[in-house]
């Protein structure tokens, strides 16, 4: 089967550096409930800030009472671990 993807550059909120924490999870719940509600199933932050900010949020106490069969990635564990192995 063929897989999509949608993007959302949410230019209204930039810079997220700026915001406090509380406003960085309210909005990245806002994002992931417009992509919930368009059928996509998973969700990729590859802001910088916007994961580090409400991953685990969005992951262990706003996910699993919405959408427990959707999932939220961020970017920055897996660039970790990138450079952890990659870069001594």
């Amino acid at each position: 089967s063929d897989l999509g993807f949608c993007y959302l550059a949410d230019t209204e909120m930039i810079p997220l550096g700026q915001k406090s924490p509380t406003e960085i999870k309210t909005r990245m719940e806002q994002a992931c409930e417009w992509f919930f509600r368009n059928d996509c199933s998973l969700v990729l932050l590859a802001c910088n800030t916007a994961s580090v900010v409400s991953i685990r949020h969005l992951q262990t106490e706003w996910l699993g009472n919405r959408y427990p069969a959707r999932n939220v990635l961020g970017i920055n564990i897996p660039l970790l671990e990138y450079m952890q192995t990659h870069h001594s």
